[in-house]
């Protein structure tokens, strides 16, 4: 008996010491096994003590890590065109530059429709169908003014753009919707609208960046300057600077031509190519390519939050098949460009008589056309401008005049 307690002690202090060897191994393990495969930025807490320890070396935070759902990166758009960032974040960078629903809504320009017998009064009509530009005048898109802008902005932030072997000729933009990838050029925008019916031949296609900054390789400057501005005045880029029918033909020009929203009473300098244009009928641009450079420029330019021509790129997308990611249209009726309509402001007064339309601008200028239409008085014919106030005290005046004449005889 005693000499099996003997062995029962011993076998006790054996696994005793064996449980000691094998807690002490494991000790040694847990510190000499590698370090936790953690996730970039995540941090543990010591229960002990309640201290917070980082597990990501501090240069690692230099720049903000990609690709990690605990970390998400954003991208920043500080200068430059949105096409030279990466084309992952280009759409979320054009969607955050237009801004909410509303902002997008304000920013838009949606074609006019033209009023023809102000153009022929102010005898632009001809100048227009000279430059083969009658289906700009005439294009409405959908004429109840439904416009899928949903659809239109998916576009416009995927969008990319492709030389092709002879540019400017062969120049397209690529954008998707639902995933779809739909490819804008001058045959596609064709199929839209009988655009720039001539041959190629008839046409000054212009290169993008003679088109924006170097105007002088198009036209010489001093050759739109006599034709434009009141030279009085000098040539700065002032809207009072021009000529009072060039005033009138930049309202048509900045809502259906080369949209802008912003900086109303200035010209840009694309602007007076166009206008010398259709001043003059000495320069055919295709209005195709002044659209897609438009629609580039301004979805590439972080301080232009426009979107350009939507009743146009909405048809375009239509007329190809796309369909629309919201099955709800923004209604925008079509507003009408004309000479009243665009008279209104405190720094234009229009006045229109039985015969006459009188434009008198801010700064003085004025212009008086005859109403299309119309026959100008014959000599010696009374001229009738009865419906301005000076005029009607001016008759008046005669007929209280003659009165009393006949009354004295």
């Amino acid at each position: 008996m005693r000499v099996w307690m003997n062995v029962m002690a011993k076998g006790n202090v054996f696994e005793s010491v064996l449980m000691l060897m094998v807690k002490s191994r494991r000790g040694k393990e847990k510190e000499t096994a590698p370090p936790e495969d953690v996730a970039v930025g995540s941090m543990r807490a010591r229960r002990s003590t309640g201290v917070k320890i980082w597990e990501t070396p501090l240069d690692d935070f230099v720049q903000a890590p990609r690709g990690h759902g605990d970390v998400p990166y954003r991208p920043t758009w500080r200068d430059g065109p949105l096409y030279k960032h990466e084309a992952a974040y280009q759409a979320e960078l054009f969607y955050e530059k237009m801004g909410d629903t509303h902002s997008i809504r304000s920013n838009t320009c949606f074609e006019k429709h033209i009023h023809k017998p102000d153009l022929r009064a102010l005898g632009c009509y001809e100048k227009i169908v000279k430059l083969d530009w009658e289906e700009v005048l005439d294009f409405r898109g959908n004429e109840s003014g439904e416009v899928y802008l949903r659809s239109v902005m998916e576009w416009l932030s995927t969008l990319t753009k492709n030389n092709g072997s002879d540019p400017p000729r062969t120049v397209t933009l690529t954008g998707k919707v639902n995933g779809k990838p739909t490819t804008m050029s001058l045959a596609s925008l064709s199929q839209v609208s009988k655009f720039d019916s001539k041959a190629d031949s008839f046409y000054t296609f212009i290169k993008e960046d003679d088109y924006y900054n170097d105007q002088k390789k198009i036209v010489g400057g001093n050759v739109i300057y006599l034709e434009l501005f009141l030279l009085d005045k000098g040539v700065a880029m002032k809207r009072d600077n021009l000529k009072p029918l060039v005033r009138v033909l930049l309202s048509l020009v900045v809502s259906n031509v080369t949209p802008r929203m912003r900086d109303m009473m200035g010209v840009q300098n694309w602007e007076l190519v166009v206008l010398f244009a259709l001043m003059t009928g000495q320069v055919h641009f295709p209005f195709r390519q002044l659209v897609m450079l438009h629609i580039w420029q301004s979805r590439n330019k972080r301080q232009e939050k426009l979107i350009p021509h939507a009743r146009l790129i909405n048809g375009f997308l239509r007329k190809h098949g796309v369909a629309p990611i919201s099955d709800k249209p923004f209604e925008k009726p079509h507003a009408t460009w004309s000479i009243a309509k665009m008279c209104t402001g405190d720094r234009i007064r229009h006045v229109k008589t039985k015969l006459w339309h009188k434009i008198k601008f801010g700064d003085g200028a004025k212009l008086k056309v005859l109403q299309w239409g119309k026959q100008p008085p014959s000599q010696g014919e009374m001229d009738d401008l009865d419906s301005s106030e000076e005029e009607v005290l001016r008759l008046r005046r005669e007929v209280g005049f003659q009165v009393g004449e006949g009354g004295s005889r």
